[in-house]
């Protein structure tokens, strides 16, 4: 998670990933998990980068916006 209010939505676990097949380095899905911690609206930004290059855009970015009730 890049930004988001924890108070309002927090990460649960650790990001679990399941690859498409065995080869190293294959695709595969990555699942992340988080519960409401209390009421309110908060935006939630994810980046997918490679976590040894520190200095690199993200590949990817997806943003939301989230209400709990």
């Amino acid at each position: 998670m890049v930004s988001g209010d924890i108070t309002i939505l927090r990460p649960i676990g650790r990001p679990e990933f399941k690859p498409e097949r065995a080869a190293v380095g294959a695709g595969g899905a990555i699942t992340l998990r988080f519960e409401a911690a209390s009421a309110g609206r908060t935006g939630l930004k994810l980046a997918y980068r490679r976590p040894w290059e520190k200095d690199v855009p993200p590949i990817e970015t997806f943003e939301v916006t989230v209400v709990v009730k």
